[in-house]
C-alpha cells in the first residue's frame, strides 16, 4: 500500500504450528481471544476459512458494537495466513493487510505478525501495537491448556 506503515511483532508459542494456525480459523473458539476485550461481550463470530472467504467478529463494548471484518487473501496451512482487515461499520473505514507467518521451533513455533496500515492511523501506532500484543497473548492463554 502506498502511504502506509507496517507494525511487526512476534510471539513464541509452546504449541505446534498447525495448532496455532488453526486457531486463527476456528469459528468456535476465536471469539475467546481475537478482538475480545475484558469487559466486552462477544456478539457474533463468522469465519469462512478459505481464500476469498469472509470473516466477521463483533463484540459489544458498552453501547458500541465493535466490528472487525475482512476476507482471507492467502492461506498456506500451517505456515502463512494473509487477510484484509477493516474495523468499524462506515464507508470511511480503511482496509489494512495482516500477515501471519508461523515457523516451527524446537519448543513449538514462532509467529511473525505484520500489519500494514494507512498513514492516517500513525497516531494510533502504540495503541495498535498494544492491542495486537494483547491478542497474541490471548491466543497463548487459550492454547496453554491444550
Amino acid at each position: 500500500m502506498e502511504n502506509s506503515f507496517i507494525i511487526k511483532l512476534s510471539h513464541c508459542y509452546q504449541a505446534s504450528p498447525q495448532l496455532v494456525f488453526d486457531a486463527w480459523l476456528d469459528q468456535q473458539n476465536v471469539g475467546q481471544w481475537l478482538f475480545s476485550t475484558k469487559d466486552g461481550v462477544m456478539d457474533k463470530v463468522y469465519i469462512d476459512g478459505r481464500v476469498g472467504g469472509a470473516y466477521m467478529i463483533a463484540e459489544k463494548r458498552g453501547d458500541h458494537l465493535a466490528r472487525h471484518y475482512g476476507k482471507y487473501l492467502e492461506i498456506q496451512r500451517p505456515n502463512k495466513l494473509v487477510f484484509d482487515f477493516t474495523y468499524g461499520a462506515d464507508q470511511e473505514s480503511l482496509t489494512s493487510i495482516v500477515t501471519i507467518d508461523i515457523e516451527k521451533t524446537p519448543k513449538g513455533c514462532l509467529l511473525k505478525f505484520s500489519h500494514e496500515l494507512d498513514n492516517q492511523y500513525n497516531d494510533l501506532h502504540e495503541e495498535i501495537i498494544k492491542g495486537w500484543n494483547g491478542i497474541l497473548d490471548g491466543l497463548d492463554q487459550v492454547l496453554s491448556p491444550l
